[in-house]
């Protein structure tokens, strides 16, 4: 009988720490679960570093229920803090729109600038073909949501006097590569072929509005012991990678040999040794004396000897 009593005590005790184990680990869980919109609230408030307060309903039922057993993990899922991914471990997953009078809380102030400057720009009222000079009459204030790149042309102080780079349409946005001043060019009033001494009976100036090439030369002096490299065909624009060094002197040719001081200059004639261009230094055979002499390339078939 004892035995039996005793049996039936253990069995109690153990029954009782079973109930005490499940009511400490239901109190836990209650201690570690989290209910989503307060979390959401809470964290919200720590990112932007004052107190919020989220109106309940403006959410739906589902999300006001949802509760996690963990910590609900949260995290922006862009650059533009507008959107948030609540994870609850392997239970759920939800996303959650940023109120938009939070949203501004937590954005710094520099990027809200710059979002706002970047929203104004231009479009154009028809259609323009390159080359035209454009006025603020041409254009109107762009409308809508419609995304603005960071190179449309926001301020319209500035544009008189230049030009379309690009055949543009109704509609389309301004943008800071769409205008250029006219610039003077010089263009090959014949075709020239190759090696053709650069001079102005060649070439005429002209103002051009577009398609203005990066290299293309401003004046013809100074280029007196250049020549063409290639063909110029009539009406091309002479441009610095269609010039090569004049070749002045060439080997084995006669050419004018210049002796100078302070109180003489003597001329005599010799022959080259070599090929030269302007500038540079070569030896030459003076035909009178015999002797090879070293001098500098000044002109077309000069040297002159020091």
């Amino acid at each position: 009988m004892n035995n039996l009593k005793n049996m039936n005590s253990r069995i109690r005790h153990r029954f009782t720490m079973v109930a005490s184990g499940w009511l400490l680990l239901s109190v836990l869980q209650s201690s570690i679960a989290g209910d989503l919109i307060t979390d959401y609230e809470g964290w919200l408030a720590k990112k932007a570093n004052e107190d919020l307060t989220l109106e309940r309903r403006n959410f739906d039922r589902g999300l006001l229920k949802l509760s996690c057993s963990e910590p609900i993990n949260f995290e922006f899922t862009n650059k533009s803090k507008r959107q948030v991914k609540a994870t609850c471990n392997d239970e759920w997953r939800r996303f959650l729109k940023v109120p938009k009078s939070i949203a501004g809380l937590l954005i710094p102030k520099s990027v809200l600038v710059q979002e706002g400057k970047r929203k104004v720009a231009f479009v154009f009222k028809k259609n323009h073909e390159k080359g035209y000079a454009l006025n603020s009459e041409d254009l109107r204030l762009a409308r809508g949501n419609r995304s603005i790149p960071s190179n449309a042309i926001s301020k319209l102080e500035g544009i008189t006097g230049l030009y379309l780079q690009r055949d543009v349409v109704k509609g389309e946005l301004l943008l800071r590569n769409d205008l250029k001043k006219a610039v003077k060019v010089f263009v090959a009033q014949k075709a020239l072929p190759a090696g053709i001494q650069i001079d102005d009976s060649n070439f005429v100036q002209k103002k051009i509005t577009h398609a203005v090439p990066s290299d293309y030369i401003e004046k013809l002096s100074g280029l007196e012991y250049m020549t063409t490299n290639k063909r110029i065909d009539v009406g091309k624009v002479l441009r610095e990678r269609d010039l090569r060094k004049a070749k002045l002197v060439r080997r084995n040719e006669p050419v004018n040999l210049i002796y100078k001081t302070e109180n003489f200059s003597i001329d005599a004639k010799g022959v080259s040794l070599s090929d030269g261009y302007f500038g540079s230094r070569i030896k030459a055979k003076n035909l009178e004396s015999s002797l090879i002499v070293s001098g500098m390339v000044v002109d077309y078939g000069t040297i002159s000897i020091n």
